[in-house]
Formats: C-alpha cells, structure tokens, sequence
C-alpha cells in the first residue's frame, strides 16, 4: 500500500460522517483492509475479491465517501488531519520488513547474507 494525496481524500471523506471518536478505528480498519489487498494481490497477481487492488483508494471507495468538498470546510480538514495521523501510526517498520521479504526474499536467503554482525566476530 502506498497512498497518494487522492487517498488520504477519499478516506477523510469516509470520516466525515462518523463521530470523531470513531474515526481513528475506520482510518485503521481502511488501511488494514488496504494492506491486506496489497498483500493479496502480490502473492496471487490478482486484486483481492472484497476489499480490491491493495489501495487506500479501493477500500474507501466501499465505504462510499461523500462529495468531494473544498479545504476551507472543517469537518474535512479534521477528518484529513485524523486520517494523516492514523497513517503516520500505522506505516511501521514491521509492514515495511514484511514487504521487503515478499519482493526481494530475505538476506539470510540472498548469497552472502549475514543475519547477524556478531557472526563476523572472532571468537
């Protein structure tokens, strides 16, 4: 998953609706129905058949967003902000090592690799 502006947009506009306090939670259930397409699609090559092609787009498109509004309406800048918090949290260096090994294997499979620095270590 790696969401763009237009994204981030849909999403906010899923939020608007909601409750504040609920908004986190829907932020963080689109992204995980996101990585779980993207996930999906890189094993079988095919979009995954609920929740689509592994963008935040595809998964805040099931939920229906409202219209597309101007950036001087509040409720949208504050869903933006919750929706741009949620994902700074959510982009972790565990979804980051997980996608590493999918496309390019890990290192102690690649010639050469070392998993650990101490092993280079004379006794």
């Amino acid at each position: 998953m790696r969401p763009m502006l237009g994204d981030l947009s849909a999403a906010a506009r899923v939020l608007m609706p909601l409750p504040q306090s609920a908004q986190a939670a829907m932020m963080r259930r689109m992204i995980a129905e996101a990585r779980t397409a993207h996930l999906w699609r890189q094993k079988t090559g095919a979009p995954h058949p609920e929740f689509g092609d592994g963008s935040l787009m595809a998964c805040a498109l099931r939920w229906r967003p409202g219209p597309e509004v101007y950036l001087d309406n509040q409720y949208f800048i504050s869903s933006l902000v919750v929706a741009l918090t949620v994902l700074n949290e959510e982009i972790t260096q565990p979804f980051a090592q997980d996608t590493q090994i999918t496309e390019a294997g890990s290192s102690s499979r690649r010639e050469g690799g070392i998993s650990s620095p101490q092993l280079l270590q004379k006794p």
